[in-house]
């Protein structure tokens, strides 16, 4: 009986699981080649940022540091995002530019000022929520920033590119 089965070989189990990390590194890049997913890491990207700007309350220079990293990975997602799609839908790109701007530019105003507003006796929570509101702030705008210059930028500098070879010399 067990002679009847043919024993696998060493050779064979490792082209086995060889290719099912192929097929997991493939469906890694399909994933990575959507631009929903850096809209949605983006937006991790914020919320972790406002998350870490919280815990640390600007005591922690570790917590800070990662919430100052989730700012640039928010704003690093979102020209990602602008290159993806600026082409094809550039208003909508640009609209959802000027609405991150605009809400980050009031979060990072809130942040700001309402610890100033409330004066010296402010509760723990409340640092935590403005230094959250601070960081997610910054996140927003520079998300707004990054998509701006990969719409707008990127046609200003392709139009004076072609002003130039068509001039002649």
């Amino acid at each position: 009986d067990s002679a009847a089965k043919p024993a696998r070989s060493r050779r064979r189990r490792s082209r086995a699981s060889g290719g099912r990390i192929s097929s997991v590194r493939r469906r890694w890049r399909i994933w990575r080649g959507n631009p929903a997913a850096n809209v949605r890491l983006a937006q991790a990207a914020t919320f972790g940022a406002a998350l870490f700007g919280a815990i640390g309350r600007g005591d922690s220079s570790l917590l800070n540091t990662l919430a100052l990293i989730g700012v640039a990975a928010t704003g690093w997602f979102e020209a990602r995002y602008a290159d993806a799609v600026g082409d094809f839908l550039p208003q909508a790109v640009k609209r959802g530019a000027l609405a991150r701007l605009a809400a980050g530019a009031a979060l990072l105003l809130a942040g700001w000022w309402v610890p100033g507003l409330l004066g010296d006796p402010r509760s723990g929570w409340m640092d935590a929520l403005c230094a959250g509101a601070l960081f997610a702030g910054a996140a927003l705008m520079l998300g707004g920033i990054a998509r701006l210059v990969m719409t707008v930028g990127m046609r200003y500098a392709g139009r004076k590119l072609q002003e130039r070879l068509d001039d002649d010399f």
